[in-house]
């Protein structure tokens, strides 16, 4: 029992597997998740074969629409790339670390990437379930939910899932660091930076939003009742405008209503 730790609850059930739900996830090999809406382990040429089997009738269609959202999701990295490309300096960094965050497709790190029904106007959430904690390791275990109801650009709505992703990640690299340095009792990460509010997670998250309509050279976006980006903004104001767009729409939104007077919860409270 020595790697349970009180920032996984879940180290210290031995009988724990797939996060607890082995009939929403499937990941036999230890690979990269997805969940079981977009094929769970099933391979592309699996899926192809089902798409392709006449013995199953209408429901072929429902592999061929998995196939074809796996691809999406593909595309809507790439096209965020290459947005953040265009962008260069470090708002383009910002950007692609978002869409690196998420890995490669056979790399275990944590991230499982699925869609489902959201609530009206959500276009995609991620979920930080919580931190697993593993020889002398902690990796964030987030699920980016896509909404089954699309509308919009997907290249923002995935990196703006991206950096919610790379936001948890980093908060357990500094877990791992401080408990590497300090050992298990510390709480220097959780009173850290890095451990960030919701509000401030939404804050970076659409910012990324906002880059990438600019670096694709869309004309403008908007959230709720704010514009995030204008392609007529001057370079001068872009930030200024940007940012109190953002903020604006975190304090009105229902889903959100954050402000940093109520910044609503971190990782993990202090």
């Amino acid at each position: 029992m020595s790697s349970g730790t009180v920032y996984d609850p879940q180290t210290w059930n031995r009988y724990s597997y797939a996060l607890n739900n082995p009939l929403k996830w499937t990941d036999p090999d230890g690979l990269f998740v997805w969940s079981n809406s977009l094929g769970g382990s099933l391979t592309d040429d699996q899926l192809r074969a089902l798409a392709n089997n006449e013995n199953l009738g209408d429901d072929r269609a429902i592999y061929q629409q998995v196939l074809d959202a796996r691809q999406a999701f593909r595309n809507a990295m790439a096209d965020a790339i290459d947005a953040g490309t265009r962008l260069g300096g470090a708002d383009g960094y910002n950007v692609i670390s978002s869409i690196v965050a998420y890995g490669a497709e056979g790399i275990a790190n944590g991230v499982s990437v699925g869609r489902g029904r959201l609530d009206d106007g959500v276009a995609a959430e991620a979920r930080t379930a919580y931190f697993h904690f593993e020889n002398g390791t902690f990796t964030a275990q987030v699920e980016v939910v896509l909404s089954d109801r699309r509308g919009g650009n997907l290249a923002v709505d995935v990196a703006h899932e991206g950096r919610h992703v790379a936001d948890a990640q980093e908060f357990a690299a500094a877990l791992t660091t401080d408990v590497a340095a300090n050992g298990a009792e510390s709480r220097v990460a959780i009173m850290g930076a890095t451990n960030r509010t919701r509000y401030e997670r939404e804050v970076r998250g659409y910012t990324v939003s906002s880059l990438v309509a600019q670096g694709l050279g869309l004309d403008n976006l908007s959230v709720g009742r704010r514009e995030i980006w204008n392609s007529g903004w001057s370079e001068a104001d872009r930030a200024t405008r940007r940012s109190a767009a953002i903020d604006n729409h975190l304090r009105e939104s229902p889903t959100y209503r954050l402000t940093p007077q109520n910044p609503g919860p971190r990782f993990i409270p202090r």
